[in-house]
């Protein structure tokens, strides 16, 4: 991974930490509630809501789970909430991924599924 990339996952890392923190504390969770529901230990919770780790998409699904929300309402909040982060652009392909309007058109093919 580019020294670049790096410090960006880094950043988000650390964004979505903190908007995870924020939502959790908002429905009066707990991190050992959290960790019972979603299968993942509190101290990996903690982690994340540190921004100590890069969280991969399955564990997002069950973080979600764990937070009582489905995934797609879990990123969806996420996107319209006021932490702002810059993504890495990619050429070809994948630059779809990191653009904002895409992220929406797959949320809305989600949910007409």
């Amino acid at each position: 991974m580019k020294k670049d990339d790096a410090e960006k996952l880094s950043q988000f890392s650390k964004v979505f930490g903190e908007f995870i923190h924020d939502l959790r504390e908002s429905k009066g969770l707990t991190q050992h509630q959290v960790e019972l529901e979603s299968g993942l230990s509190r101290q990996y919770i903690g982690y994340v809501e540190n921004g100590k780790k890069a969280i991969s998409f399955y564990k997002v699904w069950n973080l979600a789970r764990g937070l009582k929300m489905k995934c797609s309402e879990l990123i969806h909040a996420f996107e319209t909430s006021q932490k702002e982060i810059e993504f890495p652009r990619k050429q070809g392909f994948l630059a779809a991924a990191d653009n904002r309007k895409a992220h929406g058109y797959i949320l809305r093919n989600i949910k007409k599924k």
